[in-house]
């Protein structure tokens, strides 16, 4: 890494300033990253977020801070984009004062004191054995170090190099100086001969080499450093890779070092080229010229995975943060219930409808622009899964409040996508949230039936579980209320109950088709169908209880509460076992939240049926 700072310094391609150029069509470009074609600004986002937890750098937006990594990297890496808390500063020797932030050149220097102890626990991963937190924080900051890296020399060769050629150079056909490597390209293998005939001659000292040895020599070093590095650069895959059948796409370091370009995609190449020199010379006219020419080029091209509109659509999706919007509607719907409930107003009662409505509606038109955009249901994923919860227990418990007029009903969903749209940011991990599943989880037939009804399965018990919470809520702090005299439970409550069982039931049973068709064992399920069964089967001793009468209300009631555990127990408790395909069964950081939330849970129920007994 410091070889990789060394020669960008010496290239000198160094800015006053940071370039001010119109990035909206740059942000479009399409770039393969994380396994599928995404716009600029979506790459963009996720590797800021990734290097600093950052959503922007310097006041500038993610795109624009790319631009000017990968289009002049002398200066980048001096840019203090590595964002350290206390504990991981301490493991790489930092200086623990200050703010936290480093440049790549200042952690580089820390790392390379780790490089021993980073291949040490490189080998113990190597075989499968559990690593201490310190070593999963020195591999997170050698592979963000590496990843930065390949940002930095991912525009290497059309950056200005500016290097006289030697006479002799010239005389096979070469200009009068290189100004960028790849004017240089096709002559680096005179540049290699002539070289080894200067070292067998003269020696390697440089005190034996004229003017013109030294001007052949200077120029070896850069081309063939600038090489060396160009060739383990496969991060910014931009330019479709025609020979590829399944979408592949490359890096124009690629297509120099290892030939993986195409004539037909050679004006792409050469666009890239282009935008560089536009950066560098600050020339508005050229650049915009170069992208709406990309553009054309993509488009004539038809290749597979490349579709402009659905970049334009992710690009607004990032842009508008949806669910940031959906989370605050639902924040004032919540609070404008809790004031009908304390003061009676109808007009408080209206507003929460309305801004509930509007909550769903947003979320609704997030879903369906994560359904084009991915081309498959969106539920492949825990983040995925909460949204989609959320806007079905909201939707039923809408559908629910419109046939009964039962205020529970309605707050009770409230709570619900509030709660589930809340938990969906820690999930997420930063901005990159549209993922592509695993082989055998990427099938869309299963994705739409049971994955589907699974978590519809889960937003009716929710619906259900919150329901019963505030009616042991509300008898709870009613006089004359006791295990005698507890009113029925209602049908609304009952509905919801024999609902969550149908949907749940049904999901799991194809879950166990899916298993049977996927690898051969229908019985052989995943943790995640095992932990749907777990809610059928609670379900199912409720009703049978309460219909034989073994069951009383109060019990009832409470067991129906105790249904949000048994769902959070199937939907997140099962990660914890480390095992399972579902492309969300490994999430780190889970136990002590969901712990936390069995306890309160329990706490809450029991409070509200022990006040109940003692009425």
């Amino acid at each position: 890494m410091l070889a990789i700072i060394a020669v960008f310094l010496s290239v000198g391609v160094a800015y006053a300033e940071k370039r001010v150029l119109p990035i909206d069509e740059f942000s479009l470009l399409p770039i393969l990253s994380e396994g599928r074609v995404m716009p600029m600004d979506s790459f963009a986002r996720h590797s800021l977020y990734m290097l600093s937890g950052q959503e922007k750098f310097d006041g500038e937006s993610a795109v624009a801070w790319v631009a000017d990594t990968i289009f002049n990297p002398s200066e980048a890496v001096n840019d203090k984009v590595f964002i350290l808390p206390l504990k991981d500063r301490r493991v790489l020797g930092l200086d623990m004062q200050g703010d936290g932030a480093y440049s790549f050149a200042q952690i580089s220097i820390a790392l390379s004191s780790t490089i021993a102890r980073f291949q040490e626990i490189i080998q113990k991963q190597a075989e499968e054995k559990d690593l201490g937190e310190d070593e999963k924080i020195l591999i997170k900051w050698h592979n963000s170090a590496r990843y930065y890296a390949q940002l930095l020399r991912a525009m290497s060769f059309a950056l200005p190099l500016g290097l006289d050629v030697p006479e002799n150079l010239r005389a096979r056909g070469a200009p009068q100086r290189f100004e960028t490597f790849a004017d240089a390209q096709r002559f680096t293998r005179d540049i290699d001969d002539m070289m080894g005939q200067l070292i067998a001659e003269k020696g390697a000292d440089w005190d034996n080499y004229t003017q013109e040895d030294r001007k052949l020599g200077t120029l070896a070093f850069q081309v063939n450093a600038l090489r060396e590095g160009g060739q383990g650069e496969n991060l910014f895959k931009v330019i479709p890779d025609i020979w590829s059948k399944s979408g592949n796409w490359v890096s124009p370091w690629q297509i120099y070092t290892a030939g993986a370009g195409a004539p037909q995609t050679s004006s792409l190449l050469i666009a890239w080229q282009n935008l560089a020199k536009a950066y560098s010379s600050e020339n508005h006219k050229l650049w915009s010229d170069t992208l709406l020419e990309m553009q054309k080029d993509l488009e004539e091209l038809g290749y597979q995975n490349y579709d402009a509109e659905r970049l334009q659509v992710e690009k607004l999706y990032n842009l508008l943060q949806p669910i940031k919007l959906v989370l605050g509607l639902f924040l004032l719907s919540f609070l404008a219930i809790i004031g009908y409930y304390s003061f009676a107003n109808i007009a408080l009662l209206r507003a929460s409808q309305t801004f509930f409505s509007g909550g769903l509606g947003i979320l609704g038109f997030a879903l369906l622009a994560r359904i084009y955009v991915q081309a498959r249901a969106p539920v492949g994923t825990l983040y995925e899964s909460l949204l989609f919860v959320a806007f079905a227990g909201g939707v039923f418990a809408l559908m629910l409040y419109s046939y009964r007029r039962d205020l529970s009903i309605l707050a009770a969903g409230i709570f619900i996508s509030l709660f589930l749209s809340g938990l969906s940011f820690p999930v997420s991990d930063g901005p990159q949230t549209m993922t592509v599943l695993e082989a055998v989880l990427n099938t869309q037939f299963w994705l739409m039936t049971h994955v589907i009804c699974i978590t519809i399965g889960y937003g009716w018990c929710l619906l259900a579980a919150a329901i019963a919470h505030e009616r042991l809520f509300t008898f709870s702090f009613k006089d004359k209320v006791n295990t005698k005299t507890l009113p029925p439970l209602g049908r609304a409550l009952k509905l919801t109950l024999v609902t969550a069982l149908l949907f749940t039931a049904i999901g799991t049973a194809l879950g166990g088709i899916w298993a049977d068709q996927s690898w051969g064992r229908f019985w052989g399920w995943d943790p995640k169908e095992n932990g749907a069964l777990l809610i059928v089967l609670w379900i199912i001793w409720l009703l049978h209880g309460r219909l034989s009468g073994h069951i009383n209300r109060l019990f009832m009631l409470a067991g129906t509460a105790v249904l949000s555990i048994i769902v959070a127990l199937a939907w997140f408790g099962v990660n914890l076992l480390n095992v399972g395909l579902h492309s969300y069964g490994f999430t780190s950081g889970l136990a002590g939240g969901l712990f936390a939330f069995i306890f309160i849970e329990l706490c809450i129920i029991t409070t509200f049926v022990i006040k109940i007994l003692r009425a």
